[in-house]
């Protein structure tokens, strides 16, 4: 958790690549309030460095292979996204600084480096894909100093805002995992698709028909 000059304002640069640049950055942590309040990772411990998260939103249609990508700050790679990394449509991944996260139903890795060593201010954020394509680039000032969340609004197209000046968000500092008012994503066997609908409905009529 590193301290520089404080800028307010917040970049975000895309790729040219129009399927990559559905995968956001979306939230950011950078500067965990003091005590449990500032527990982003739901340990039990707060942790000025462990309690960091950069969370990463996929707002297409189709799930995204981010397998070998990669997110840097300013200074240095900090996580590589391991072998089998699939990004769900309208789902969320996590990234902690460390830590042992505690979060039932939400996708999380761990910094592959040890740590994502985030300023509180004037910070970039760079997301590359395997191929080192850029995908996605943030510049926040003095706006993530403020012990909460910044996150976009709408969430992944937006633009970066304090996370609790959002009325859904009642409050909470952060939200990682989830949406703004702390619900899960739709898991794709929660929702049948139209096809599946027509045939389960389909045979209920069967059914009922027999039973008469």
């Amino acid at each position: 958790m590193r301290r520089r000059i404080m800028l307010f304002c917040v970049f975000v640069l895309f790729g040219q690549t129009h399927a990559h640049a559905l995968v956001s950055i979306n939230e950011i942590y950078a500067d965990p309030a003091a005590g449990l309040a500032g527990d982003a990772n739901h340990d039990g411990v707060r942790s000025t460095t462990d309690d960091e998260f950069v969370e990463f939103f996929n707002s297409g249609v189709s799930t995204m292979n981010i397998t070998g990508w990669r997110l840097n700050d300013a200074v240095a790679v900090r996580h590589i996204f391991p072998a089998g990394t699939f990004l769900l449509p309208e789902h969320y991944l996590v990234v902690f600084g460390g830590g042992l996260p505690q979060l039932p139903g939400v996708s999380w890795q761990l910094a592959s480096t040890g740590g994502l060593s985030l300023n509180n201010t004037a910070e970039t954020l760079t997301l590359f894909d395997l191929n080192n394509q850029l995908v996605q680039q943030v510049v926040y000032g003095s706006l993530a100093n403020q012990d909460k969340s910044i996150v976009r609004f709408p969430e992944g197209s937006g633009t970066f805002v304090l996370h609790t000046t959002l009325a859904d968000a009642e409050g909470r500092f952060f939200s990682p995992g989830t949406n703004v008012k702390g619900d899960l994503p739709i898991t794709e066997a929660t929702v049948p698709e139209p096809s599946t609908l027509a045939t389960m409905l389909l045979g209920s009529l069967t059914f009922f028909r027999r039973k008469i």
